[in-house]
């Protein structure tokens, strides 16, 4: 018998005949962690965390693919110091390893790890509404992840003042063919509800948007210079940036938000636009489940 995780279950294969069952916080020595191409930086944390909190692993192995959405290593855009031994790998090689020696000893490998964050007794942390109690007992290993020295470099690029409000806008051609950007008068509106000297740090994924809050609110926008969307470095800038608002505007479903939200030292007062009424389905899975 082995076993393996997927999403919020874990499959026991007993002689080739597969039993399913939801995941109960549960001691694992060594943890593997499969994070493909196709996962997003916000997926991946949220993964990781997720599974850091119900697993309390000695150890964790992370297969960390730099080839797709995110183009570089964890070791690259983070420094993170936690209190179990990390090893990061980039062969997919090593995954089969980690599955025929799960047969044996005390270890788990999760493929897709969670990505909705939850409490170890199963209750999604909805960040819009989370209590100021459960943010400060569940952001602690966030804020373990503190930005590289690569990243911190760019953050030091920007000219912030003392108070913003940060603005995270998701809408691009991937997420608008599945139905995902919403109005930007929509944001307008939200933004219009601050002072009128107020400043925004936007973060966006491509220039039409940005040059529309532009020429809405002109100088009032504060952007990443010479910002080169495809860069990780520069990604993870907006990142951190973002966290160190006390007032937000995100983009409702992306988990890019979520996780400035979480990476914040105070919780933030959120303020969420738009909602699921007109997501598609994505082939592979409903991604008003995701």
């Amino acid at each position: 018998m082995f076993k393996t995780l997927n999403g919020w279950h874990i499959i026991y294969n007993i002689f080739g005949i597969k039993i399913k069952k939801k995941i109960t916080p549960k001691h694992y020595d060594t943890l593997n962690l499969v994070f493909d191409e196709k996962e997003g930086i916000g997926n991946r944390i949220f993964g990781l965390i997720n599974c850091i909190n119900y697993t309390t692993p000695q150890k964790v192995n992370m297969y960390w693919s730099n080839k797709g959405w995110v183009s570089a290593k964890f070791s690259e855009i983070f420094d993170y110091n936690p209190n179990f031994e990390l090893k990061e790998y980039h062969h997919s090689s090593i995954i089969k390893r980690w599955i025929h020696r799960g047969k044996w000893c005390k270890e788990a490998t999760v493929f897709f790890p969670p990505i909705t964050f939850k409490t170890t007794d199963g209750v999604e942390l909805d960040y819009a509404t989370v209590s100021e109690e459960l943010f400060n007992q569940y952001s602690k290993e966030f804020h373990k992840l503190k930005p590289s020295a690569k990243v911190i470099d760019r953050i030091k690029s920007v000219n912030l003042p003392e108070k913003f409000v940060a603005l995270q806008v998701r809408n691009s051609k991937d997420w608008e063919k599945y139905g995902r950007n919403e109005s930007l008068t929509s944001f307008f509106d939200a933004m219009d509800e601050f002072d009128k000297d107020t400043k925004f740090y936007l973060s966006s994924m491509d220039k039409e948007t940005s040059e529309a809050f532009r020429e809405r609110f002109g100088e009032r926008i504060i952007e990443l210079p010479n910002k080169n969307p495809s860069s990780m470095i520069d990604a993870m800038a907006d990142l951190y940036i973002l966290s160190y608002s006390d007032n937000a505007i995100y983009s409702y479903g992306s988990t890019f938000g979520i996780l400035a939200f979480w990476l914040s030292e105070n919780k933030q007062t959120i303020k969420v636009i738009g909602s699921s009424r007109n997501w598609k389905e994505q082939k592979g899975f409903n991604l008003k489940n995701e």
